[in-house]
């Protein structure tokens, strides 16, 4: 779980306002899916990543231009907030969280009671590479690499 928040003591499960029929809950999400939210809470950004059932055509379209796997997009004028956050990537005990496959997207581990961190740790720059745990593949892009576009 990241957070712009440090010392955060404990996490409260709450409802999303597009999912209001469901019951309050403390998300987390998998490792692989992490750098996803490696950046400010409302930044908006698309994540591709191939698969085993990713085309050769569009391996070649979407990744051609990098050796990466995974790319994380964000629209320019966020670049400068990207790089001045302060994030803080908080570790939460598996034992009380049930996996839910989330749109066969991502594993996500729910649970609706309150939580405490185990342990938090400060993202250093988390749009750089080496300090994403989970990215030995992964491209960060911003879109002003593309003046025009």
């Amino acid at each position: 779980m990241t957070s712009e928040e440090p010392g955060i003591r404990f996490f409260e499960p709450r409802t999303i306002d597009y999912r209001l029929g469901e019951p309050a809950t403390v998300w987390a999400i998998d490792e692989f899916h992490a750098p996803h939210y490696f950046f400010p809470r409302n930044c908006p950004r698309v994540c591709l990543w191939s698969t085993e059932d990713t085309t050769v055509d569009d391996v070649d379209r979407f990744f051609g231009h990098s050796d990466v796997g995974h790319i994380i997009a964000m629209e320019s004028c966020w670049l400068a907030r990207i790089r001045e956050a302060n994030l803080y990537r908080y570790t939460l005990a598996p034992d009380p969280f049930s996996l839910r496959s989330f749109l066969e997207l991502a594993d996500l581990g729910l649970e609706v009671g309150k939580c405490s961190p185990l342990l938090m740790r400060y993202l250093n720059k988390p749009h750089t590479l080496h300090n994403i745990p989970s990215s030995r593949n992964c491209g960060i892009l911003s879109t002003a690499l593309f003046p025009g576009r």
